[in-house]
């Protein structure tokens, strides 16, 4: 019975250590418990087990809106201790990346209480996005697309600088994995050209959007919604550099595809 409780005890002890590693990766202020519910392959019940257990050794510290927050110094040390070990370093600071992108699924976008939650876990977005290196080495489908959703959320809270960091790394594990063409690499080309839209880096914009125009062309077709929207957002450029004629014929290429694939009386078209 006593080897039995100091197993359980151990296995304890090695969770809440595991969780103590993670959150090293992650900001040392209000960490959510919901975010580490959705993010670690952790039975609830034994999260609330690592977490008591980090709580009753003092290693962390309750805070409101049900999470916790780590002392500075544990929280460094946290991090210091596996420096030893670069490859379980990696692994952890990779295990803190998928946390934070669980924490902010692509089926709540434009949710106010969505929103919200993305503000309150901005910290630990941030801390990911320092830690970039640790995985920047890594070619992972899931990873790309994690990262392409961390680079969507900064987009959606008006940080362009860090939305296109997140995006060129997705971009070039797709380039990598899929092709220049593929469509799941041409939406990211798409929100590059986007990101320099928002900047007013107009020729730069228009560079990535031609990008984008000639791969979707090619791989979906010419009256396909995706390319009729990257014609548009060119004549929209066009027009915000003042360039009303070129926007006018670029409007019209946009309009004649839709005609075409949608009908005159489309709402679309309308």
């Amino acid at each position: 019975h006593g080897r039995y409780h100091s197993i359980r005890s151990s296995k304890r002890v090695r969770r809440a250590a595991k969780l103590l590693s993670i959150c090293g990766f992650l900001n040392n202020e209000a960490i959510s418990e919901e975010l580490l519910k959705r993010g670690m392959n952790l039975e609830p019940h034994d999260l609330k087990d690592a977490i008591r257990t980090l709580l009753s050794y003092s290693l962390a510290k309750r805070s409101h809106n049900n999470g916790f927050s780590i002392h500075p110094l544990v929280h460094s040390w946290a991090k210091l201790r596996l420096e030893s070990e670069p490859q379980k370093k990696k692994d952890i600071a990779k295990e803190a990346f998928e946390v934070v992108v669980s924490g902010v699924g692509e089926s709540n976008e434009g949710r106010t209480e969505y929103l919200i939650f993305e503000r309150r876990i901005m910290p630990h977005i941030d801390a990911v996005t320092k830690h970039m290196e640790q995985y920047a080495g890594v070619s992972n489908m899931n990873m790309q697309a994690g990262s392409t959703r961390l680079g969507d959320v900064y987009m959606r809270h008006g940080r362009q600088h860090e939305a296109l960091r997140w995006y060129r790394w997705a971009l070039a594990g797709f380039e990598k994995g899929l092709g220049d063409d593929h469509p799941t690499t041409l939406t990211i080309v798409y929100r590059m050209a986007l990101v320099f839209r928002q900047q007013g880096q107009h020729e730069k914009a228009l560079e990535w959007y031609g990008r984008a125009l000639a791969g979707q062309e090619k791989a979906l077709g010419v009256d396909h919604p995706s390319t009729l929207g990257t014609i548009n957002n060119m004549a929209l450029v066009f027009r915000q550099q003042g360039q009303h004629e070129k926007a006018l014929e670029w409007y019209g290429r946009a309009l004649a595809g839709q005609e075409k694939a949608l009908g005159v009386d489309h709402p679309d078209t309308l």
